[in-house]
């Protein structure tokens, strides 16, 4: 059977421009999360400045760059798009000051923890909180002559459906993600662009096409990083250049009740897994999203990882799930 679905609407947005947030070195990490969350919940996008500084983009860079040429294709990108994928093993640098940044931890926990309660038995109501987990990891370079890739929301993957909303509330996002440009990022160097505010329109209705007037890229000097809720609608862009390879360091994160796009399991043996440290074994997965999801013969899979890990230690200040089941 064949659903009629409507075509397409203009729909309304709040604000026109993405919010953009200058780092100083004096303000806290803290203080720029809360800023960043702010702008977007508003315009489901904000750039920061100088997340990074050039020495740790440099040290990515390097990191990353014997595995640069085996970039492959993927399915649904233009020609000439190229990604790296597993980089956990592939840059420590940037586990730490990517995956591990405090305004996007800070970012992801708050928009992707979900709250769940219910009647465990009869007379006992029971409320848990689950933290996010890691989705995926990528290195995107755009080389010269690309072409445009489609508009879309990141949130298909996770089968994620909204109606529109004149405001934003928490539930709505099933993933979030960050990029941070390791080399220079313009409009005519491919620079993502994106729809500000389309996170709260309803999904029943087409996207725009690629010339609406409501398009704006996110230009990017390298150490620059957007954060974008999985509901805006984004694409990458044309690289127009010559000589010019836009590269982008992503990590997407996701509800932990959800299947995570990048095998985490298979992408890193075991052997690799016991070198990283706590919190990203626990980010990755090898934890248990309440209520008791994920086990491995009824324990915490940290356990698989390290039989004598101490599940109480929470160096990260994540929390452990479970410890036993019930």
């Amino acid at each position: 059977m064949t659903v009629e679905q409507p075509q397409s609407q203009y729909q309304e947005t709040k604000v026109s421009e993405i919010p953009v947030i200058e780092l100083k070195s004096s303000a806290s990490g803290d203080a720029v999360a809360n800023e960043a969350i702010e702008a977007m919940k508003m315009a489901g996008v904000c750039i920061v400045r100088n997340l990074l500084d050039q020495s740790t983009v440099d040290k990515i860079r390097q990191e990353l760059q014997p595995w640069e040429q085996e970039g492959t294709s993927f399915e649904g990108f233009p020609k000439n798009y190229c990604q790296v994928s597993g980089l956990l093993s592939k840059s420590p640098t940037y586990a730490e000051s990517i995956v591990g940044n405090e305004v996007f931890t800070a970012v992801r926990n708050y928009f992707l923890t979900s709250t769940y309660e219910c009647w465990a038995e009869q007379g006992t109501w029971m409320s848990i909180q689950s933290p996010p987990q890691l989705d995926s990891t990528l290195a995107l370079y755009v080389n010269p002559g690309s072409g445009n890739q489609g508009l879309h929301r990141d949130d298909a993957t996770q089968q994620n459906w909204n109606t529109g909303a004149s405001e934003y509330s928490l539930g709505r996002d099933s993933g979030c993600a960050m990029m941070v440009a390791l080399n220079e990022c313009a409009r005519e160097q491919g620079a993502t662009r994106f729809i500000p505010g389309s996170h709260l329109w309803d999904y029943k209705y087409d996207h725009p096409k690629d010339d609406d007037p409501r398009v704006r890229y996110a230009e990017m000097r390298p150490g620059d990083a957007y954060l974008m809720l999985s509901s805006v609608i984004h694409a990458g862009s044309i690289n127009h250049s010559t000589d010019h390879r836009r590269v982008l360091a992503a990590v997407f994160a996701s509800r932990s009740h959800l299947r995570q796009v990048e095998n985490q399991y298979l992408t890193y043996d075991l052997e690799t897994v016991r070198k990283f440290p706590k919190w990203l074994q626990r980010f990755m997965g090898y934890s248990l999203s309440k209520l008791f999801q994920g086990w491995v013969d009824k324990k915490d899979p940290l356990l698989v990882v390290d039989p004598n890990v101490d599940l109480n230690d929470e160096d990260d200040g994540a929390k452990i799930a479970m410890k036993e089941s019930m």
